[in-house]
């Protein structure tokens, strides 16, 4: 009962206070929702350069010294 008044007022102003509530909800939450996923995926590809560069760099120290030499290095 007390639901279906709030959804369904009887005047104008009413019933436009819902629609532009609901409305301004979904795009403030299809809003969030966009900048959510640009970010993750902006800082999962910053993340995947750094490792990138990381293995890089591992690897030009592992071709210039022995694996002994390496893991003294790392410890």
């Amino acid at each position: 009962m007390f639901l279906s008044t709030i959804l369904k007022p009887a005047s104008l102003a009413g019933r436009l206070t819902v629609w532009y509530t609901i409305t301004s909800t979904a795009l403030f939450l299809g809003a969030i929702t966009v900048i959510y996923f640009l970010t993750a995926a902006v800082l999962l590809n910053q993340v995947d350069e750094d490792l990138e560069e990381d293995i890089d760099e591992f690897n030009e120290i592992f071709r210039e010294q022995t694996l002994d030499e390496l893991w003294r290095q790392l410890q």
